[in-house]
This record gives C-alpha cells, structure tokens and sequence, in this order.
C-alpha cells in the first residue's frame, strides 16, 4: 500500500477555542434500485421456438471436486481440529422457573471419572455458565453434543460476576475445555464463539475476533469488566465458550447490545478462574437442600379437577353417608413423575382428602389452591415424602333423597418419595425475557419451540420424560469428589502487540460527542495530522470525521483513547462528500493515521472499521473484507460513490477509520443499510483527502464566531434555574440542579439559592422568573471570558457572586 503524506497548515491562534458535539448516528442507506424491482421478459416465449431449441441443445453435466485441506491457508486442520475438541467441550442447558423455562449454553471445565483407568466409565462432570442462564431456576437439564441428557446441580453462584458453576453424574467421559490467560489476548486475534444460539442450534460456532479488551460497560444494573468481541451472538449463546483459533477457551459469552451488528461481550477466563476456584472452596452442602433454586425441585406430574358440588361417598360400604364440600380428584399423571412412578396413585379414581409435608397436613378446598400449597410449601424438595390420604372410588349409587351420586370408595394412606424433575431440551417452552438496559443485555435465555407448559389446574406436566433421577443419589458421590477438582490457567504464546498496526490505529481513533439545538450525539473521528509545538510535546491535533457527525452542533467534544476528553474547533465541513476535519490543542503527542492510496485496494482485501458503536464503545475493532469498490449509492438523498464492507458497522461508527491489515487509512466509515448485517460503507480516502486539503486551505478564523455551529457555547447552560413557590415568600428563582465544574459552581453559586437580579457589567435586571431569566441571558450573547454576576439570596443573607464563564463541556 503506497504511502499518502498530508501537510498541514499552522494555525496561529491566539485564542484558544474550546467547542464540543457529537456525532450523530448512521445515516440510512437507500440502494439505487428497489431490491423488490425485478425486471421481466415480455413476448410469447412457447411460441418462438425458442424453448424446443433450448431443449434440443442442453448438454450439461455436473461434477464435484475433493476439496484439499491442508494445515494452511484459510482451513488450518490443526485449527479446525481444535475447534471440534471445543464443540465437544460446550453443551447446551435447559432451565425451568416458575415463569417457564428457557435455553442457554455451558462448558466442561472438569471432570472426575469414578475409575480412573476407565474414563468411558463417566464419573463427576463440572460445568461452567452465566447466572443469568440459571437465575432463579429449580431444575437444569443438559444436553452434550452427542445428545446425551443428563440433570444438573448447583455448586454455587456469582451474581455480580454472572458466573455459575454446575455439576452433574455422567456414565461417560466428558470433554473438558482448555482454560487460556484472557489478559495475554491481542486485540485484532481471532476467537470462535460456540453455543446454542436460539436453543435449538447446539454446538453452533461463529468466528470473529477481539474488538476490544477490558470493556467497562453495564448489564442488568451491573458493571462489569468484558472482552468485546465481532463475532455473531444471538439469545442462547450465553455461557457458551469463547476460544482461541490455538485452540484455548479465554472467555464465556454473556451478553450483546440488543439490535446491534457485531457487539458481543465474554467474561475473560481470568475473571472465570478467581471465581470458580473459590465457588469450590466456599461450597455448602445445603445448597442442595434449599427450596427456590437449582435445588432438584421435585416433580408430581399430575392434573387435579375439582367437583363443583359435593361428593358424597361411603366408605367401606359402611351404611354411613359422608361428604366433602369440595374434592379434588387425581385426573392425569405421567408414568415417569412421583406419583407415577410410585404405583401408589390411580388417575380418576383417587380423591385427595388430606395432604401432609412435614408436620402440617393440609385439607384441600379446590385444584388451584391444592397445586399452589404443594408448590410453595418448604418440604418440596426432592427426597422427600409427601403423604397423602386418597379416597379411591370403586362404583357408585344414586341417592333419590340426595338427588345425587353417592360413590362407593376406600381410604388409603399412601407415602411418596418426591424425585426430581427432568424434561426433554425439545418440550422445553418458550421464554422471551426483554432487558432494559443502555448499554448491553445479557443474550437471554432462549428456546424456540412452542409454549407446552400446561396451565391452570396441573403441576409441571411434561411429555416424554427422558429419565427421572433420584437427585440425592447424586450428593454422596460428589463430597467426596469435591476436593479435586481444581481449576487452572495455561499461559498464552503471544508477541508484544505495542507498536502493531492495529494497536497504533486504535490510538489514532476518536470518540466524539456532540450538542445540537434537538440534543446530543456521538460518533467517531480519526486523528489525520499533527504540529507539534516546539515548547512542549503537545500542539494542535486535527481530526476527520462525518460531516453528519457535526452538522448543526454548537459543541464538540473529543475523548481520546486515554479516556482524555478536549473540545474541538471546527476547520471545514463539506456536505455533499460527508467529510469534515476537526482540531483541538493537546499537550501529548498523538498517534497519527497514514493514508493509502486506495488504487491498490482490492474486493476482498480484509479490512478494520475501527470506531465508537452505540457512543459507549469507543476503540472498538471490526473486521471484514471489501465487498466493493466505487458502489453508487443514495444516502440522504445524496448519491455516493462509497467502498462497501462486510464489517460489522452500527450507530456511532460513523467517522471512524477504515484500515488495511498492513495499517493504512483507506476510508471513513459513514454509512450502513438499516437493518441490514454486514451491508456498510466508508467514503474512500481518495474523496477524503481531496476534500480535507482544500477544506485546510480555504479555512478561516471566522467560523468560530458563527452563532449556531461549533460556536464554544458558555457553561451557564450547566445549571438549571427553576420557579418555586413558598407560601410565605412567593414565587422566586431557585437554582434547582448545578455542575460541580463549571464556572458559577466555582464562584460559589450553589443548589438552592435564589436568583434575585443578575449583571453583565452594562445592564443589570431583576429576576421575575426563570423564563425571563432565560430571555435576559440571551440578550446578554454572552460569550467564554465575559463575567456574569448574580444576586442570590440564601438563608436570609444577600450575596453577590462573580463569576468569570468558561466553556460548556456537553458531557
């Protein structure tokens, strides 16, 4: 890629202008062409003779090549070796919560064979995934990818981690996955993400590669610390395993920004490590015993009908007439649940007459209330024995006096050992959980199929039970294997990144966010050049960017990848090729894109968007490939000529770079089709550096002081004054909210004080109210250096406060 060198002109300044904004979001893409506009032949096609021609004529035949795979080149077989052992490794998991039951992912982390020179024997199987997969559920089913289903328990949970680690009694070796150093991973490195996305699609792989490392962001309320990754994640991919091409699970999937294309995020395996070592060592017996979790919840698989009038009945053909007000009756039950399993139980024969768990018995009024007691009470746990008296109806007689069925029944006492409930993955029901959060969701769990929970007047009633297992057959063999398991972290092999193209192309891209008249926005920039003062390691910084980042925005701020923000100055903007460039003063010196000569850009060449998707994820690395060059477009009702991308490209991206592999600025990321993956569009470098030479060399100081653009707007737009109302003082202006770094805070303006008269030093006037407070610092045009001065009163005391106005920093 030949090199493009761009000179900067000096801007000598004396005054320093501090101007923030953003960038807005991505301009929507309408492709020259209706894609439902086809175009069709007219004329009578049978009658031409064309068709009897074309038959005549066909000779064609078809043949198939062997494919060659060698250990290089794009199918590495060492590669996809090592992909097969971790599509092995990962499972999917099936949990059931009273509000359905939902889908999600898993991984081998250990296994404990029970005979140790013959690991086909099985033995204990620990199994990592996302709390979020398990959260409040009392059973978890299991199914590996040789579609072996087998129950799971808890070990134990962390919430804030989303971390959770499961155990199971397997009659076959597991494959357990490799724990690789996360804090070793490249940004740029390909990573496989393998789950069960929809939780129909186990065993599904996705490759991408690490966008960013360490990623501060907020789940569900919570913040954490999170590899971001481009790989395609769906629901159901949470805690499935994300690998390493070497072949070494670094981190487990846990959550994406809803709608968005390509913004994944894992837990790194370091984070997994310090967990899960010490779930082991705190693990409590009693997490087994406690009702409400993955506590092995117990299954009666029965419906209950209620008798809407009295039953009558004798018992034991007794002379004696009895009744129950109400009587609940045994309708179904499946052969593999509690009570049939347990023989003891007859579908509509038996009648409920009285229930005990534990010490209380229970009479029961209606079906409903009946399931509800059984479900909620403290003792329905797995192991236990629940007692039932049943009133089991032989024949029946007609009371004429009654004017009733009169049935003939036998009391029996019957025990039931509770087991637990298992279900098929494929009658799992449907659950669709919808999170509102700002930044990420969790990739909820999922399952596809359609809803099967029977409702009303039945207990969990599933179909085609695979299995009923005894849970507390489970817990003797565990203690005494808990101990060894232990797990470990290998190092990774992987060169010092610092001074990589990648590394260096991440430093030269920019968050930017703006203010408008309608609000603010964010988007992206690319540092282009620098004029290093000779005084210091600083200077004056220039950066391109959108021209729809900026248009209409009053204030620009710049967060660089330090997290260091500065406002910007506005050089020039050209509207109808979407660019505009930038510069702000910095007192370091920044890492500086290269251009390259987009002549020697190719289709397929791989390329990096590197930009700020959703305006929170600044420094964020996609890749893809050129899917065009010079492709016509309309966006904005503007046609384009644009490079089309297959990289992930979402809100906010517009602005930023796109780079060869080799480290050249081929592009500027502008657009994408909406609602479209992998459809996105950067304006070429040859466009941009036309325009931003010409825009440096026709730029003039002027445009600083234009009302309505990059304007450098005063911070006393940083306090909200508000009318209040007193009884004994009237309506007044109060100062209702105030930031801590702007200039009135400093001069000692502070929440609760009332605003009685204000000054710019040549008219002063009282203040009524907080509109014409409003009206009055408008008249004022106020500008950065000029000094405003107000009369406040606050606790009785009259003061006057002065206060010089510095820029507002939009935040």
């Amino acid at each position: 890629m030949k090199k493009r060198f761009l000179i900067f002109i000096s801007l000598l300044l004396s005054l320093t202008i501090f101007i923030f904004g953003g960038c807005g979001g991505e301009a929507r893409v309408k492709y020259v062409g209706d894609e439902s506009n086809y175009s069709t032949i007219s004329g009578d096609f049978a009658d031409s003779g064309l068709a009897t021609e074309l038959t005549d004529s066909i000779n064609l035949v078809l043949s198939s090549d062997s494919l060659t795979r060698t250990d290089e080149g794009d199918f590495p077989q060492s590669e996809i070796s090592k992909l097969n052992e971790n599509r092995r490794s990962t499972v999917e998991i099936y949990s059931l919560t009273e509000s359905g039951a939902g889908a999600g992912s898993g991984i081998f982390v250990g296994f404990t064979p029970s005979d140790s020179s013959d690991l086909s024997k099985g033995g204990i199987a620990y199994i990592l995934t996302c709390f979020h997969v398990i959260d409040s559920a009392y059973g978890v089913n299991i199914r590996d990818l040789d579609g072996n289903v087998f129950s799971a328990g808890l070990i134990g949970a962390d919430t804030e981690g989303d971390i959770a680690l499961l155990w199971a009694k397997v009659d076959f070796a597991v494959t357990v996955a490799k724990l690789g150093n996360s804090s070793q991973t490249l940004v740029g490195e390909t990573v496989y993400a393998i789950g069960n996305p929809t939780g129909t699609l186990g065993g599904t792989v996705t490759k991408g590669f690490i966008s960013a490392k360490e990623r501060e962001i907020t789940v569900e309320n919570k913040k954490m610390k999170l590899m971001q990754i481009d790989s395609a994640i769906n629901q159901g991919n949470s805690g499935g395993g994300l690998y390493s091409a070497d072949g070494y699970l670094i981190g487990m999937v846990n959550a994406g920004v809803t709608y968005k294309d390509g913004l994944g995020f894992a837990i790194p395996s370091e984070s997994i490590l310090e967990s899960v070592n010490k779930l082991i060592s705190t693990y409590q017996d009693e997490a087994y015993s406690s009702y409400g979790y993955i506590s092995g919840r117990a299954s009666m698989d029965v419906s209950l009908t209620q008798f809407n009038d009295n039953f009558y009945y004798k018992l034991n053909d007794t002379t004696e007439t009895l009744s129950l007000s109400t009587a609940v009756l045994v309708s179904t039950l499946t052969d593999n649940g509690s009570f049939g399993k347990s023989g003891k139980i007859i579908a509509g024969k038996d009648v409920i007459k009285t229930i005990e768990l534990g010490s209380d018995v229970y009479n029961p009024t209606n079906a409903q209330d009946t399931i509800n007691y059984i479900k909620n009470h403290s003792e329905f746990k797995v192991g236990n024995v629940i007692k039932l008296t049943v009133l089991r109806i032989g024949s029946y007689t007609i009371d004429k006096e009654l004017n009733a069925y009169v049935y003939l029944v036998e009391e029996i006492s019957v025990e039931i050992t509770l087991l637990q409930l298992i279900y098929c993955p494929p009658s799992v029901p449907q659950t669709k959980t919808q999170n509102a959060v700002t930044t990420a969701n969790f990739i909820e769990t999922s399952c596809e199929q359609e809803n099967s929970l029977v409702v009303n007047t039945n207990l969990e009633n599933y179909g085609d039970l695979s299995q009923v297992l005894e849970f507390k057959e489970y817990i003797g063999d565990f203690l005494g294997q808990k101990s060894v398991f232990n797990l470990a972290i290998v190092s990774l092999d992987r060169a010092d990144d610092s001074n990589s193209c990648l590394t260096q192309n991440r430093k030269s891209v920019v968050e930017l966010y703006s203010s408008t008249l309608n609000g603010g926005s964010a988007g992206s920039g690319v540092i282009i050049g620098f004029t290093r003062n000779e005084q210091s390691n600083g200077g004056i910084c220039y950066v391109v960017t959108c021209h729809h980042c900026v248009e209409n925005a009053y204030q620009i701020n710049m967060k660089d990848i330090y997290g260091n923000i500065y406002a910007m100055g506005l050089i020039g903007s050209d509207k109808k090729t979407d660019v505009a460039v930038l510069w702000t003063k910095l007192d370091y010196t920044p890492s500086v894109a290269k251009f390259g000569d987009i002549s020697s850009l190719a289709v397929l060449d791989e390329v990096y968007a590197i930009g700020n998707p959703t305006g929170t994820l600044g420094g964020t690395v996609t890749k893809g490939v050129v899917s065009s060059l010079n492709r016509s477009v309309v966006v904005d009702n503007r046609y384009m000529e644009l490079i089309q991308i297959d990289s992930a490209i979402n809100a906010g991206s517009s602005g930023g770079g796109l780079f060869t592999t080799d480290g050249y600025l081929v592009g500027i990321v502008n657009a994408g089709a909406e609602y479209k993956d992998g459809i996105g569009f950067a304006v070429p470098e040859n466009i941009v550096f036309s325009v931003v030479k010409e825009l440096l060399k026709t730029y003039k100081d002027g445009v600083y002081n234009t009302y309505g653009y990059v304007k450098g707007r005063v911070d006393f737009y940083s306090v909200t004054f508000s009318d209040v109302t007193n009884f004994f003082t009237g309506t007044y202006v109060s100062v209702t909210d105030i930031d801590e770094n702007c200039s009135l805070y400093k001069a000692g303006l502070r929440t609760g004080d009332k605003i009685t008269a204000v000054s710019n030093g040549e008219k002063g006037y009282f203040v009524e109210s907080a509109g014409s407070l409003s009206v009055i610092f408008h008249s004022y045009n106020l500008k950065i250096g000029d000094t405003l001065t107000l009369k406040i009163s606050r606790n009785g005391e009259t003061k006057e406060i002065k206060a010089v106005l510095n820029q507002y920093i939009y935040k």
